[in-house]
């Protein structure tokens, strides 16, 4: 049942991109419509055409209207519990603090007391809407390469936003060989799993994949509670 769901909202959010192009496409042939049959002095006609128009214009409102903020709901999180012996973290609402100090510049004594006190190699922000994130780095790969985040609900270990994840996530790091070193980066992304008021725990990953080619290693993770983003 979740497969299907998951189908029928991967349609809708194609169809939707669709019926944005082909409104257009329509706008514009009416309105070519409107401007040919004026030149030619087909006056009745051209005011059909504006009709015409105008209904399609209220028509797209609505359509546009329930395709964007009607229901959306895919249930993923209705069954889920947040397991009470874990450690678990949520997403903070700002970054204005040490964290947008990258460690490889200078720093005064009050500034790296600050960021030698937080051990955390990344965290997560909150976006405008629930299910909207943003990743915070702050660490030292070792080496050259580029670091990404995989997310699973904790649960059931199933895997989250798997085919947007990476992609928006990763970043290049700087690095140095010295390990007392650490390097800011940000990206942000989106979760598409649950819907809002429907919190859930997911085990965030910090990956990276060097650029000599090695086997990809797992730098750092963290479970935060979170929500999908709802349409």
């Amino acid at each position: 049942m979740m497969f299907l769901l998951v189908l029928l909202r991967i349609f809708v959010s194609n169809f939707f991109i669709n019926a944005v192009y082909l409104t257009q496409l329509a706008f514009l042939g009416v309105i070519s419509a409107i401007v040919w049959n004026f030149l030619k002095k087909r006056f009745q006609i051209g005011f059909m055409n504006i009709i015409l128009l105008i209904g399609n214009m209220v028509v797209a409102f609505f359509a546009v209207g329930f395709l964007m903020f009607g229901p959306s709901e895919d249930g993923f999180a209705d069954d889920l519990t947040i397991p009470k012996n874990i450690e678990i973290s949520e997403p903070i609402q700002n970054s204005t603090d040490s964290w947008l100090l990258k460690a490889s510049e200078s720093r005064d004594a009050f500034q790296t007391a600050i960021l030698d006190h937080c051990h955390c190699q990344f965290r997560l922000l909150k976006g405008m809407q629930p299910g909207m994130y943003r990743v915070e780095y702050l660490l030292n790969p070792r080496e050259p390469g580029f670091v990404y985040l995989k997310a699973f609900e904790v649960t059931k270990g199933t895997p989250l936003s798997e085919k947007h994840l990476k992609a928006d996530t990763m970043v290049r790091m700087s690095w140095s060989p010295n390990p007392t070193d650490r390097f800011y980066e940000k990206a942000g992304f989106m979760i598409y799993e649950g819907d809002w008021g429907k919190p859930y725990a997911a085990r965030f990953e910090v990956w990276l994949k060097p650029d000599s080619g090695k086997t990809e290693r797992k730098l750092a993770e963290r479970i935060y509670k979170i929500e999908g983003w709802q349409r």
